[in-house]
């Protein structure tokens, strides 16, 4: 049970990284 766990929490820590760096690029 705790690797389902942890591999949606290293995606959504993914997904948010890639939106904050589309943003920034389009910022740019």
């Amino acid at each position: 049970m705790s690797s389902p766990i942890l591999v949606t929490g290293a995606a959504g820590f993914i997904g948010y990284h890639v939106a904050a760096r589309l943003l920034a690029q389009g910022h740019q």
